[in-house]
């Protein structure tokens, strides 16, 4: 009976909060400040009893959402006595390397260089990248933070419908020697095109290499381009509705063909557009 009760007593201390740190299996580790680790910006933290994830970050002067997804965490995990956290340095930003990127997109998404990026992270190469390993990244990078269980923290990204439906011709990434910061789509000559999602328009016209082209500013923040247009069917300045048509499709500019090239873009970085459409 006095087992019982003294199980039930700890089950309920466990469960009254989870975000701070208990007692686990390995033996006892006394409190310790954060040690700076080789090769990045980062530091190391022996979490110690009675530690939250808030308190860390207050104690560091770090980000929430940024230590959370440095380590891979939400507000409910529960940390351990002993367990590392690893501690982003507050003047920089962090990203972590998902499936099937590369150190030049990430550069892209980041506004940076690959030269920055090389630079803030000694030793990183090109073509050795690891999923799930940090990456530090200059801190008006804040975009490209990768926040962990965005749906349990009310973070949405927000989700684009295609400007056209048809094949992918080119995506994207590097293509040759050059990087290419949109999806092209084909289409049939004259075929609408139609606004991802609703906005105002924040240009409309001739724009290089792009052709006849029409970029989009969402409430977001993100903006929408359009390019190489037969005809444009909207003015500077005008509110459009999500799938309202903004264009026909053509072959205006560097082109070989009938086709929209559409990027996504947010604070004049690039973002890989298959991330948001639907």
């Amino acid at each position: 009976m006095i087992c019982l009760v003294v199980m039930v007593i700890f089950i309920l201390a466990t469960m009254s909060n989870q975000t701070g740190a208990v007692m686990s299996n390995e033996d006892f580790t006394p409190r310790r400040e954060a040690a700076r680790s080789p090769g990045n910006q980062a530091m190391i933290y022996s979490v110690a009893a009675g530690d939250s994830l808030w308190s860390i970050a207050q104690r560091y002067h770090v980000d929430m959402d940024m230590l959370m997804a440095a380590n891979n965490l939400d507000e409910n995990s529960l940390l351990t006595i002993g367990h590392k956290i690893t501690i982003p340095d507050s003047r920089h930003g962090v990203h972590r390397i998902t499936a099937g990127e590369t150190l030049w997109e990430i550069a892209c998404l980041a506004g940076t260089s690959v030269d920055q990026l090389q630079k803030l992270n000694p030793g990183i190469k090109a073509n050795q990248l690891s999923i799930g390993d940090l990456l530090t990244v200059p801190a008006n990078c804040s975009p490209s933070i990768n926040p962990v269980n965005k749906s349990s923290r009310g973070i949405a990204q927000v989700i684009f419908n295609w400007p056209v439906l048809g094949k992918i011709t080119s995506y994207f990434g590097w293509r040759h020697r050059s990087f290419h910061y949109g999806l092209d789509i084909a289409g049939k000559m004259g075929e609408p095109i139609m606004a991802a999602a609703g906005g105002v328009v924040a240009y409309s016209g001739w724009k290089g290499n792009y052709g006849k082209a029409v970029i989009i500013q969402h409430q977001d923040g993100r903006q929408t381009l359009y390019g190489h247009m037969q005809r444009i069917m909207v003015s500077n300045g005008e509110s459009v509705a999500r799938g309202e048509i903004i264009g026909l499709v053509g072959s205006t500019g560097h082109s070989t063909g009938p086709h929209v090239h559409f990027e996504v873009r947010r604070k004049g970085a690039c973002l890989n557009p298959l991330n948001y459409l639907r």
